[in-house]
Formats: structure tokens, C-alpha cells, sequence
């Protein structure tokens, strides 16, 4: 049974209840649970190539709010090698290399047929809900998410994070989307053409400039006419860190990443044990009430929700 579905029909269950004469009795609504009164959607913010202490250093109030808010951790570590192909299918699939086969941006060996990315696998599980994916890396469009017939793809540009953040306010306001994978390239682009480290202004500039449009997004998301009726999800997470040279090693700089879980189902504080990328698969999963089967074969745990 579909995840809408089911909350109508356990709405409709708990409202009509009937007496001898087959009247239906009304109830008051509030004595129903938040569960079935709200739609639970997800919003996945996919930053790439932030350092976890220059994100420290930069002027990021919208970031910063969401994490004070809400579950967070700063000492996620991501997987060796540190790589986007790698990380991204980590994040995207809910399993290690071990099971997806990606651990460099070539995409060598990849298995996503037998652990596809969570798009692919709700097309198939729940067909009935509208899921948006807008990326900015042609890695990710033209090899993780192949599956996936709404997605949307802009061009290895300097202006695509704000393309990402214009569609995906374009999104929230005019379509009704269920779940958003939004990911954004510029820090990581600022790192490659710059160093990534906390004292390249370029670089830390880069994140505040990223910051502004994680604000526009997130007032567009608070700003939907059925908010208040809506039970919203937001996980911003980033692939790897890196050094002024780049990225792809096992230093802590490159490894050291960040995990942040925003919304009403969200136990606030920091985290522990600290979470994985391949916790955000099954977070997201028992966000939206869709019951995981075994045979996916998840290799993360749901981190940051009661």
C-alpha cells in the first residue's frame, strides 16, 4: 500500500469511526496523529566539496540555522577514496563501494542495477510520488540517477548553483514535489580553481554565496501554501573536504564532513554515534513511512530522527 494511501486510509479510519445506527461520528482532528494529518516530504541539499572548518569560518546564517535547529554533526567522515563518484553513490544508493562498485569519478564498475539510487527505487516502490532531483555534475546525471525521468541537469557552469537554487524555488512554489535531491557544484569548483582551505577568501566566499541560496530555497519551502499541512525533511550533507592541492585522499581535511537534519521528526543536538552517507538513504525512508525490504540490502542506519 502507497505511503499517501495509507495515511488516507488511516485518516479516514480514525475520523469515521461509526456508532450502532452506521452514523458517522465526528472526532475532533486533534486527537489524530501528526503522522496522518501532514505529507511528509524530503529535501536532500548535496553541497560539494565543503570543508567542514571553512564552513566554520564563512558567514552562513541560513546553515548555521538549520543545524542549531536541528540534528547535526561535524566529524562525519567520508569513505576512501575521497571522490565525488564515490561519495555521491554512497549518499544516493544507501550502500558502500563494496555493494555499488564506485570508488572514483569514472564510474568503473558500477552496480547500480542491483542498488539503484533512492529515485530509481521509489519509481518502482511508490510510482505514485512526484520526486525532483536537480544536479549540477554530469556524473551524477549521466550515471547514478539513469533512471530517473524528471531530472533535471544544468551544465558545468559558474552560474548553475544559481540555476540549482532558481529551479528548485521554481519547484517548491509550482509543483508539489515529494522528495528534492538539489546538488550544487560551486564550492567545489572555488576549491579546485583555488585551494580548499578555510584562509582562500575565494573559497570561503564561495560557501556564503551558497549559503544566500540555501536561504531563498528554504523561504520558498516555508512559504508553500500547504506548509502547515506538510511535514518537511531537510538533510544538507557535502561529499568531501579537501586540501589546497584538491581531493581524493584519506587526510582529515578531505575526509572530515558535515550532516545536518532539519525538521518536526528531528531530535535536536548533535549526533551520536556520527552518522555515515549512507545513513540518509534510510533516514529518508523512515521519514516518508516507506518500509524498508532486506533484500535492498542497506548498509546505513536512520540518524537524527526520534
Amino acid at each position: 500500500m502507497k505511503n499517501k494511501r495509507l495515511a488516507g486510509l488511516c485518516l479516514t479510519a480514525i475520523l469515521a469511526g461509526c456508532n450502532y445506527s452506521g452514523k458517522a461520528i465526528e472526532l475532533d482532528a486533534s486527537l489524530v496523529p501528526d503522522q496522518y494529518q501532514q505529507e511528509r516530504k524530503t529535501l536532500i541539499i548535496g553541497l560539494d566539496g565543503v570543508r567542514v572548518d571553512a564552513l566554520k569560518k564563512a558567514d552562513t546564517p541560513n546553515i548555521d540555522s538549520l543545524a542549531e535547529k536541528g540534528a547535526y554533526s561535524f566529524e562525519m567522515q567520508a569513505d576512501i577514496p575521497t571522490w565525488s563518484g564515490h561519495e555521491w553513490s554512497n549518499v544516493l544508493t544507501g550502500v558502500t563501494a563494496k555493494k555499488h562498485g564506485v570508488t572514483e569519478n569514472m564510474f568503473r564498475g558500477k552496480n547500480y542495477f542491483e542498488y539503484p539510487d533512492i529515485f530509481t527505487r521509489l519509481s518502482y516502490v511508490e510510482p505514485e510520488l512526484n520526486t525532483i532531483p536537480i544536479v549540477s555534475w554530469n556524473g551524477i546525471s549521466d550515471n547514478i540517477l539513469l533512471g530517473v525521468n524528471n531530472l533535471i541537469y544544468h551544465e558545468n557552469k559558474y552560474e548553475c548553483e544559481s540555476s540549482v537554487a532558481e529551479d528548485a524555488v521554481y519547484s517548491l512554489t509550482e509543483d508539489n514535489p515529494d522528495l528534492m535531491y538539489l546538488h550544487i557544484l560551486d564550492v567545489d569548483k572555488a576549491g579546485h580553481s583555488y585551494g580548499f582551505h578555510p584562509d582562500v577568501w575565494q573559497y570561503v566566499k564561495t560557501i556564503e554565496d551558497v549559503d544566500k541560496q540555501i536561504g531563498s530555497i528554504m523561504e520558498s519551502l516555508k512559504n508553500r501554501p500547504n506548509y502547515e499541512q506538510e511535514n518537511w525533511l531537510v538533510l544538507l550533507t557535502t561529499d568531501h573536504g579537501g586540501t589546497r592541492e584538491g581531493h581524493g585522499g584519506a587526510t582529515p581535511e578531505e575526509r572530515t564532513v558535515f550532516y545536518i537534519a532539519n525538521g518536526k521528526d528531528v531530535v535536536p543536538g548533535e549526533i551520536k554515534p556520527v552518522p555515515r552517507h549512507v545513513d540518509i538513504v534510510p533516514t529518508v525512508l523512515k521519514h516518508m513511512r516507506i518500509p524498508v525490504n532486506p533484500s535492498w540490502g542497506l548498509d546505513g542506519k536512520v540518524a537524527g530522527l526520534k
